[in-house]
């Protein structure tokens, strides 16, 4: 396993988890009843258990609408399923909640790509640019991962 994998898989699971923590009841009372699934799909995601994960993140996304962390693991498990239309949609709703959701504009510029689109890819990596002035994990992967598509043509995530 070459480094740059082992790097994207490390990531990967670092993003998963803070994810998952920030979705997490901060007060400590009551556990919401979405939090137990979330973790699940979270859980599955990580383990690259992408079509299992799909159909508990849909049920999550039934009871919890307007969560742009569901739609932005959606979109995740979509585009790891090569299934980039659905992936699509999925960024796309979870931009809609929140434009400046940095998980799911990296995604997304990591999607289009996937789909040799880099003018879109660059566009999301100025959204980036925007909300994390000082610098963040998915400026820095986007920013990496246009730089290795420029120079070997295509991504192998």
């Amino acid at each position: 396993m070459n480094l740059i994998r082992i790097v994207k898989i490390v990531f990967t699971a670092l993003f998963i988890s803070a994810t998952f923590w920030a979705a997490a009841d901060p007060g400590g009372s009551d556990e919401s009843e979405s939090a137990p699934a979330y973790s699940d799909a979270a859980a599955l995601v990580e383990e690259e258990q992408f079509a299992e994960a799909i159909p508990v993140l849909l049920e999550l996304a039934q009871s919890d609408e307007a969560n742009p962390d569901i739609y932005n693991l959606l979109g995740y498990s979509h585009r790891r399923l090569e299934k980039f239309t659905e992936a699509l949609d999925y960024y796309r709703t979870a931009l809609e909640l929140d434009p400046m959701h940095l998980g799911a504009n990296e995604y997304l510029g990591e999607l289009h790509l996937k789909m040799d689109d880099v003018a879109m890819a660059e566009e999301r990596l100025v959204v980036l640019q925007d909300a994390c002035r000082e610098g963040c994990e998915q400026l820095e992967k986007l920013q990496g991962a246009i730089e290795t598509y420029k120079t070997e043509g295509s991504v192998d995530w």
